[in-house]
């Protein structure tokens, strides 16, 4: 394992969910067990908010599902899961999702979600 950022643009593949020059930047001033650890909360509420999303599009409760877009696109921006930002953003403008769109931000979430764990593998090994 190194520290300084620079490992994450070496090793891992690029990704199209994945900002790698901010998860670099992040690794630089937190070092890489940091932003692991920071990861990997990110990715726990992460899960935990598709499940709030799909509970509050099923019950219709348009204001519920954008503040819930609005946590996972600041949440995902900050973690570098640009992709996923940008699509959660999308949403919020349009103020209404259907169970199609849902599908594309769980599709965007799993991606995301696999692109972290190749990069926690890349830079930690088979340890996680």
């Amino acid at each position: 394992m190194r520290s300084g950022g620079l490992l994450a643009l070496e090793v891992v593949p690029a990704s199209p969910w994945l900002d790698g020059l901010l998860l670099a930047e992040l690794a630089g001033e937190l070092g890489d067990a940091g932003l692991d650890r920071l990861l990997a909360i990110y990715e726990s509420d992460l899960v935990k908010r598709l499940g709030l999303l799909a509970m509050h599009l099923s019950s219709g409760d348009g204001a519920a599902t954008r503040r819930v877009l609005h946590a996972m696109a600041g949440a995902s921006a900050s973690a570098g899961a640009a992709g996923l930002a940008a699509l959660c953003r999308s949403c919020m403008v349009l103020a209404t999702i259907g169970a199609e769109t849902l599908g594309e931000i769980e599709t965007a979430a799993l991606g995301t979600l696999a692109a972290l764990g190749a990069r926690r593998r890349a830079v930690f090994g088979a340890a996680l």
